[in-house]
């Protein structure tokens, strides 16, 4: 609930600064060189660093804005740059700091026309914002870029977001996103509170790294696909919530030292198959009093963790997976289904095994 209020009350704020900027702002098509609170109607360089009060540069249709290695500065206010209401646009090569919102795609409502605005941002840095980058009834594509410091890294209500070869570090979420879509490639997010966050959002993961959050990934609502992603030295690697019957599929995954690997949550729904857990403290659990959860855990691997897999309540079925040389607890599920070919040895408890039947090798 606290979500969705505050999604909400983003989207509105955000509303009113587009629609006062896109009302106020004078063109800058035929200027030697563009100034605070300009609209950008042809791709142009910036010649020189801005620093702006309130509102920096609205960008028009079609218009891709280069930096040109320049900083776009604010005083921690307003927007730096921001789509107009439809088409696409685009920022490039340079650094926006200091900002409430430093990259804004949509008006914070739907679009009349059924086409959101589209904002194309590629090997931007973006520092010590409230917001790097949001998408309100927008779209976001983010290449190659810095992120870095910022109070919430991306932010998305009802848009499309893709992320991809892109570093976001050192915020309180790198991406936090509701009803709507992410798409998470070859990306390192680290330390970060939260590092991707999503709610009731289709969210797809593929060839990232999460390191040092408090939790590397939170879904709500499920339906989130991972695969071979690397999740290190996080409190909480994955923790599944509310899977409304879709679970959160995780393919070929590593979760190394995570004081907890896979958690989860009440009615949470979770697929694990060829993922490999090592060094975690707890490598397959639930959240402490969860009455009901759906997992399924196919052909993983778990070795040298604490504790491997730990499901004292009824709702997972287990089938081929290798649980070896555990400190304490090898597997532990009672009342789930046994799916056959579980294999387990070398673990510190005994039995190796409680609710499947494990072979020895």
């Amino acid at each position: 609930m606290h979500v969705r209020t505050a999604l909400t009350a983003a989207a509105l704020g955000t509303l009113a600064l587009v629609a006062t900027a896109l009302g106020t702002a004078a063109p800058a098509s035929a200027r030697a060189g563009l100034s605070c609170g300009d609209t950008v109607t042809s791709s142009r360089t910036l010649t020189r660093d801005l620093t702006c009060e309130g509102l920096g540069l609205v960008l028009a249709p079609g218009v891709t804005l280069d930096l040109g290695g320049h900083t776009v500065r604010g005083n921690g206010s307003g927007t730096a740059v921001l789509t107009s209401a439809s088409g696409t646009s685009g920022v490039k090569h340079g650094t926006v700091r200091g900002w409430a919102t430093a990259l804004l795609a949509g008006t914070g409502s739907p679009p009349d026309d059924g086409q959101p605005p589209k904002l194309v941002v590629s090997g931007v840095t973006v520092l010590d914002n409230g917001t790097g980058a949001s998408a309100e009834f927008g779209r976001l594509a983010i290449d190659r870029s810095t992120f870095r410091s910022n109070g919430g890294a991306v932010f998305s209500f009802y848009s499309d977001v893709s992320i991809n070869r892109t570093s976001i570090r050192d915020s309180d979420f790198g991406y936090n996103g509701s009803n709507g879509s992410l798409t998470l490639r070859a990306s390192v997010l680290d330390r970060n509170d939260i590092g991707v966050r999503c709610t009731e959002n289709a969210c797809s993961l593929r060839e990232n790294h999460v390191s040092h959050s408090r939790t590397a990934l939170s879904t709500f609502a499920g339906g989130s696909t991972s695969r071979l992603n690397v999740f290190s030295d996080n409190d909480v690697a994955v923790s599944s919530e509310q899977g409304g019957g879709v679970p959160d599929a995780l393919r070929y995954n590593r979760f190394d030292r995570n004081k907890v690997a896979v958690r989860v949550d009440q009615d949470g729904a979770v697929l694990l198959e060829r993922n490999v857990f090592q060094g975690n403290g707890t490598g397959i659990t639930t959240v402490a009093g969860v009455e009901r959860y759906s997992l399924t855990a196919n052909r993983n691997v778990l070795t040298r963790n604490r504790d491997a897999i730990v499901l004292p309540v009824a709702g997972a079925q287990l089938g081929g997976n290798v649980v070896v040389r555990n400190t304490r607890r090898g597997v532990y599920a009672p009342g789930a289904v046994d799916l056959g070919g579980n294999t387990a040895f070398a673990n510190g408890s005994r039995p190796q095994c409680t609710g499947v039947d494990c072979r020895r090798s």
